[in-house]
C-alpha cells in the first residue's frame, strides 16, 4: 500500500490517501478501516429513466463520492466491500442515500479518521511497509489419499489456495488404482502451477500422512520427461524448492506442525508467522505452569500495566475491528500505555492458527517480565468477546439518525466535533 498524501492533526483528525498496490492490501485495510470512518473515492452509480413509452432505461455514471462507513466486508483477495451512506451532495447520490465502494488493486482513495490514535498509526506505518521480497510467504501443499489442499501463510492471514477431493480406487484392478492415482496427481500440478508463479517461488513444503507426497514428486519427475513443458521446468529448474514433510492431516490444523518443524527451522524462522506461533506456544506454556508469568483479559491486562509488567503484548486483529466504540478506545489505550512503557506488541491474524488459539483467550493476552497474583475477582469473564450480533454501532447510528433530520439549508449542522463538516470542506479541495 503507498501513501500518496496524509494530513493528521494534533489532536489525531485527519486523512490519508492511499493506493491499492497488491492483493495482500485488501486484509489491512479490512483491519484499518472502521464504521464512523470516512471513505472518498471513484465509485459507480446506475441511474434510471423511464420513458414516455413506459421504457425504463439503465445508466451507470462513475462518480467521486464521500461516506460515512457502515460496515467492512472482506471479499478474498479480489476486493473490500465499503458499504454507508453519502455524506456529500452528488449528481447521482442523494444525500444520505446507502450506497457500497468497492476496492480493489489500484484503486485510490481517501481515508478520514475522527481519531488517528496509536494503534491505527502503528497499523497504517505497518501495511504501507515495503513488503516485496521478504521472502515470509511460506507455500504448504498438503496429499493424502484423494485429498489435497494447498495453503499460503503470508505475515496478514492464512488462506487456502485451492482444494481438491478425488475418488481413488483402492483395488487396482485394470490398473483402475494407478490411473486414479495419476489423475489426481495431474489434477494437484494443474491447479499448483495455475495459482503460483514458479519463478517467484524459494519454497514449497509438501506435507501429509503417509506416503502420498514422496509419490507425487516422482509422478512430477515421470511426467516432465513425457510432453509438459512447464513440469519440465518445474523439475528440472526448480525441483529444489519442494521439502517433504509429515503431518497428521491434510487440512489447516496440521500448519503448525511443520511452522515447528526444527527440518525447517533455518527457513522459516524469520517469518511473522513463525515467530508468532513460537510466541503463542511459550505463552502456552507459561499458562499452563500456572507460573503467573502470562496474563489474559482487559483486566488482567490492565492491572500487569499498572505494576510496569508487561513483556509483550499480544492481541488479535479481530479486536481491531470491533464496532464497539467504547471498547475500541480501551484497546486503542492499553496498546498506547504499553508502548510508552517500552512493551513490546505482536498483532495477531485471525485466520492463523496462532490467532484462532488467542481468540480463544479473549483475543488480548500478555507475556510479563515478572510473575504477577490476580485476585479471583478480577478474572475477565471475556464477555466484550466478538460478539458482532449485540455490539452497537452507535456512532454510525446516531450519524445516520442527524442526517435523517438533517436541512441541507441549515448552516449549523455539526455531528460529533464537526467529523463531517471537516470532512466535507477537506473533501472539496481534495483530488
Amino acid at each position: 500500500m503507498l501513501i500518496l498524501k496524509s494530513k493528521i492533526s494534533g489532536n489525531g483528525f485527519g486523512y490519508v490517501k492511499l493506493r491499492i498496490e497488491s492483493d495482500e492490501d485488501n486484509w489491512e485495510l479490512y483491519n484499518l478501516i472502521l464504521s464512523g470512518d470516512s471513505i472518498k473515492s471513484i465509485t459507480q452509480r446506475k441511474t434510471y429513466k423511464e420513458h414516455t413509452s413506459g421504457k425504463v432505461t439503465a445508466k451507470i455514471h462513475k462518480t467521486l463520492i464521500t461516506i460515512i462507513v457502515k460496515s467492512v466486508e472482506y471479499e478474498g483477495v479480489d476486493s473490500i466491500r465499503i458499504s454507508g451512506f453519502n455524506a456529500v451532495d452528488n449528481e447521482y447520490v442523494k444525500m444520505g442515500q446507502h450506497h457500497t465502494i468497492e476496492l480493489r488493486k489500484g484503486s485510490e482513495f481517501i481515508l478520514y479518521k475522527r481519531n488517528w490514535d496509536w494503534l491505527m498509526r502503528n497499523r497504517l506505518s505497518e501495511c504501507t511497509k515495503k513488503k516485496i521480497g521478504t521472502g515470509e510467504d511460506i507455500l504448504i501443499l498438503l496429499i493424502g489419499n484423494g485429498t489435497s489442499n494447498m495453503f499460503i501463510v503470508s505475515p496478514q492471514r492464512t488462506s487456502k489456495l485451492f482444494s481438491i477431493t478425488q475418488n481413488i480406487p483402492r483395488t487396482n484392478v485394470g490398473n483402475a488404482h494407478k490411473e486414479g492415482k495419476k489423475k489426481f496427481f495431474d489434477n494437484i500440478t494443474k491447479n499448483l502451477l495455475s495459482h503460483i508463479n514458479v519463478d517467484d517461488v524459494d519454497n514449497i513444503i509438501l506435507g501429509g500422512p503417509g506416503f502420498y507426497k514422496e509419490d507425487y514428486l516422482k509422478h512430477l519427475t515421470q511426467v516432465s520427461s513425457v510432453d509438459n513443458k512447464s513440469i519440465s521446468y518445474l523439475i528440472n529448474r526448480k525441483k529444489h524448492i519442494f521439502m517433504l514433510a509429515k503431518t497428521s492431516s491434510v487440512y489447516q490444523s496440521s500448519i503448525d506442525e511443520i511452522i515447528l518443524n526444527h527440518d525447517f527451522y533455518e527457513k522459516l524462522k524469520d517469518t511473522k508467522a513463525y515467530v508468532q506461533t513460537k510466541l503463542l506456544e511459550r505463552f502456552q506454556y507459561y499458562l499452563s505452569m500456572n507460573s503467573g508469568n502470562v496474563c489474559y483479559g482487559i483486566k488482567h491486562i490492565e492491572i500487569a500495566l499498572e505494576n510496569n509488567a508487561v513483556e509483550t503484548l499480544l492481541l488479535s486483529d479481530r479486536l481491531l475491528r470491533t464496532d464497539n466504540f467504547s471498547l475500541r478506545k480501551k484497546i486503542s489505550q492499553i496498546t498506547e500505555t504499553n508502548n510508552n512503557m517500552g512493551g513490546k506488541i505482536s498483532i495477531f491474524s485471525s485466520t492463523h492458527n496462532s490467532g484462532k488459539a488467542l481468540d480463544n483467550l479473549t483475543g488480548i493476552a500478555a507475556i510479563l517480565r515478572f510473575p504477577l497474583e490476580f485476585e479471583l475477582g478480577d478474572i475477565d469473564d471475556g464477555t466484550y468477546n466478538f460478539n458482532e450480533q449485540e455490539i452497537g454501532i452507535e456512532y454510525y447510528t446516531r450519524v445516520e439518525n442527524d442526517l435523517d433530520n438533517f436541512n441541507s439549508n441549515t448552516e449549523d449542522f455539526r455531528l460529533d466535533g464537526d467529523f463531517l463538516t471537516r470532512v466535507c470542506e477537506e473533501t472539496e479541495n481534495l483530488d
